[in-house]
């Protein structure tokens, strides 16, 4: 009985009243405060740069496959195959220690025909090889160009007087005169002498100017080493002929008392 009492005396009881106050939602959007404000803006996007990088100077050269190289780009210019100028050529004409005719013993030649100008017959002319002289001892060919006079009745004091002049001629054959354009003359000559080239005057050395004649002294007196240095002398080609040509030489002495004289003579010619 008492637990059913109990039980019953529950359900008879009275229980608290619990109050529940619902939220106060506001049926009207409008009121809706929204001041809130929210970002809706758009992140400009066109600082950014979407530019594809440049790869136009990057080296795309091809792999090699072991096809041939492409020469369509190398420069084919022809090569320049002009010959290099040359250097010019010397010819000699004439040798030192040539042979000679020579007019000598005080004699001089009858017209100036014998330089080469014109027809002149040497017939009567000595002939022998340079060095040509007297006087000094290394002679080839000895000339005779003095002459002895006694002094006194007793000629015991001869004197020896020099000829004022020797005369030589000779040819010379050259074989494409027109590729020449200078010739050079080495003379050795003890003590003046003037060279001619068929009839033409092209070197004169320790002589006076004017007219030469046989007479006629050299400017000066050749002694020691210089009676045998031969001189160089550059002249053009201009009075060089095809085939024959005349060369004439007349050397001096420098005084009436000279004892000796000497002469020789080389001549090339210079093709450029």
């Amino acid at each position: 009985m008492t637990r059913l009492a109990l039980v019953v005396g529950l359900l008879g009881c009275a229980y608290p009243e619990f109050a529940f106050t619902p939220p106060n939602v506001d049926a009207n959007p409008s009121a809706i405060d929204t001041s809130v404000a929210v970002d809706t803006t758009v992140e400009d996007t066109s600082a950014v740069d979407t530019e594809l990088p440049d790869t136009s100077a990057v080296e795309t050269a091809p792999i090699d496959t072991g096809a041939p190289a492409d020469t369509s780009a190398v420069d084919s210019a022809p090569v320049d195959t002009a010959p290099i100028d040359a250097a010019p050529v010397y010819v000699t004409l004439l040798a030192r220690g040539g042979t000679w005719r020579f007019l000598d013993g005080g004699r001089s030649p009858t017209s100036t025909s014998w330089r080469g100008g014109g027809g002149y017959d040497d017939g009567a002319w000595k002939s022998g090889a340079a060095q040509l002289g007297f006087g000094d001892g290394d002679e080839k060919t000895i000339v005779d160009g003095s002459f002895t006079t006694d002094a006194g009745p007793d000629a015991d004091a001869p004197i020896v007087t020099p000829y004022p002049a020797i005369y030589f001629r000779r040819f010379i054959t050259v074989t494409g005169a027109a590729d020449f354009d200078q010739l050079t003359f080495r003379l050795l000559r003890d003590d003046g002498a003037v060279v001619y080239l068929n009839g033409v005057e092209v070197v004169r050395s320790n002589m006076p100017s004017g007219t030469i004649a046989h007479t006629t002294f050299a400017s000066s007196t050749i002694a020691s080493a210089d009676e045998d240095t031969f001189h160089t002398f550059y002249v053009p080609a201009a009075t060089l002929k095809e085939g024959s040509n005349i060369l004439a030489v007349e050397v001096h002495q420098s005084n009436s008392s000279s004892s000796d004289l000497s002469f020789d003579l080389e001549l090339v010619g210079r093709k450029p």
